[in-house]
């Protein structure tokens, strides 16, 4: 099959051994209006390469040989029900030139299959509360609000 028929598949990110991942990473926070500071940024990186493979899997979202996304999920207990095991996404963007054109719902649909292949029930994400997009995507496949978690410095 040539390149540009190629499936949409999930491909393992090398976590701090992968410049386009850092990027790519300071790009979607960018987008979602969160800057966060070097050092803020140095240790939540720190932290994903001591989880990737143990409880945290970062994966581009690769078609026709171009990377079109980045989610990274996580496999965790059910709260409740420690003996279920729940996915969540942790983070997940579609790159700017492929946005909008069904990659996203393709993107989750490997997200998914991963999830359930590791026995999951059930599949859980955040949305910060000015991503309208985000909300109404999530939406379309199925999310439904659960509650809202509140902050305060």
């Amino acid at each position: 099959m040539a390149a540009q028929d190629e499936q949409m598949r999930l491909e393992a990110v090398q976590v701090g051994a992968d410049a386009e991942f850092d990027a790519r990473l300071r790009a979607y926070w960018r987008d979602l209006g969160a800057v966060p500071t070097p050092a803020w940024h140095a240790r939540y990186t720190a932290r994903l390469r001591e989880e990737e493979g143990r409880t945290r899997y970062t994966f581009w979202g690769v078609e026709g040989g171009r990377r079109i996304g980045l989610v990274m999920l996580r496999l965790d207990a059910d709260w409740v029900y420690p003996e279920h095991r729940a996915g969540y996404i942790a983070e997940f963007t579609v790159f700017a030139p492929w946005r909008r054109r069904g990659f996203g719902r393709r993107l989750f649909l490997l997200a998914q299959a991963w999830f359930r292949e590791r026995g999951c029930s059930q599949i859980e994400l955040d949305v910060l509360p000015n991503n309208r997009a985000g909300m109404a995507f999530w939406r379309s496949l199925g999310f439904a609000l659960m509650y809202h978690r509140l902050r305060r410095p």
